[in-house]
């Protein structure tokens, strides 16, 4: 996992999404492989592979991921209400892999998901996420409550830790991530393990958080928006669906029937999908209702009343001109 983001941050692109789910593992070789999967919320910073280009320094602003591996700076702004506000960079990504790990070495499974893990830590009787834990609750002994199968001094417990400080700017690069793994795992460095990585230099100022308002209720597991990018060079990538444009007529007459009848096949499909049975007035508003009434009284009209007159109005004419003959 670390690779594949090390190399993704590399390449100056964020997955946003990082969680188990999107984890897959291959067991055909020799030692298990695993693959980041799911790129639909991926952010691409800059140009892909351009030099010179600090990935940490992009800040993006576009609500995305998953709400249980939300870092504090994105979920702060959240509970306050104010998600036009949020700004976050490509540590997000390293606050992901830090509640994975913390994750796993606590078995934290869902109870109603049996093999899923769902990272959470039991507050005043309730499940909360680490980063809402850590933002209700100043001071929270995060050391304390994670990793409490680990034995003391373990280095893998401080990475994790350090992963997962409040201040992004304190966290470590996916490269550190990625070297201190490779330290830690390696069989001939374990008598004498480095440390977690060095924090890189003091960053300005960040502003105070705002307190959050009264805890009402849980906000949906994955909520993404459609905000502008504060860089004009960031392209998401290419969606995972088909997109089919329709073209504009330059004439406001042309656009203004295509409108109208654009309008009449959302009416007449409306609900087709589901019940197949468009004209059924099982399941439709009270609106929709009315509409189908009076298509039926405007159907039985023509059929029984207009239908008649204009063919006894046929057979008028036929005779009448039979006769003049």
């Amino acid at each position: 996992m670390a690779e594949g983001v090390a190399y993704l941050h590399g390449r100056n692109i964020v997955h946003r999404d990082l969680k188990p789910e999107n984890l897959l593992v291959e067991n055909s070789g020799p030692r298990p492989v695993v693959k980041i999967a799911d790129f639909g919320l991926a952010r691409v910073c800059g140009q892909t592979g351009a030099g010179g280009f600090n990935i940490n320094q992009y800040y993006m602003d576009t609500i995305a991921g998953t709400r249980y591996y939300w870092p504090p700076e994105m979920l702060r702004h959240m509970l306050a209400q104010q998600a036009d506000q949020v700004t976050y960079t490509a540590k997000t990504d390293i606050w992901a892999m830090g509640i994975i790990i913390a994750a796993i070495l606590d078995r934290m499974i869902d109870p109603l998901r049996p093999g899923k893990l769902q990272p959470v830590i039991p507050v005043d009787e309730q499940a909360m996420p680490v980063a809402e834990a850590i933002l209700r609750y100043p001071g929270f002994p995060l050391a304390d409550m994670l990793m409490k199968s680990e034995p003391p001094g373990s280095r893998v417990k401080d990475l994790a830790l350090s992963m997962l400080a409040v201040n992004p700017h304190q966290r470590p690069t996916s490269d550190q991530v990625l070297r201190s793994l490779r330290h830690i795992t390696n069989p001939s460095n374990r008598a004498n393990v480095p440390g977690p990585p060095a924090m890189p230099p003091p960053v300005p100022h960040i502003p105070s958080m705002p307190a959050p308002p009264p805890y009402t209720s849980s906000l949906p597991p994955s909520y993404s928006s459609a905000m502008r990018s504060p860089c004009p060079l960031a392209r998401p990538p290419s969606p995972m669906h088909t997109v089919v444009e329709i073209p504009v007529e330059s004439s406001e007459r042309d656009s203004e029937n295509q409108t109208s009848w654009m309008a009449c096949c959302c009416a007449a499909c409306w609900k087709w999908d589901s019940d197949k049975k468009f004209y059924s007035l099982a399941g439709k508003g009270l609106g929709w209702v009315i509409v189908l009434l009076i298509m039926w009284v405007i159907a039985i009209a023509v059929v029984f009343y207009l239908f008649p007159i204009f063919f006894c109005y046929y057979l008028y004419c036929h005779k009448h001109c039979c006769d003049d003959s």
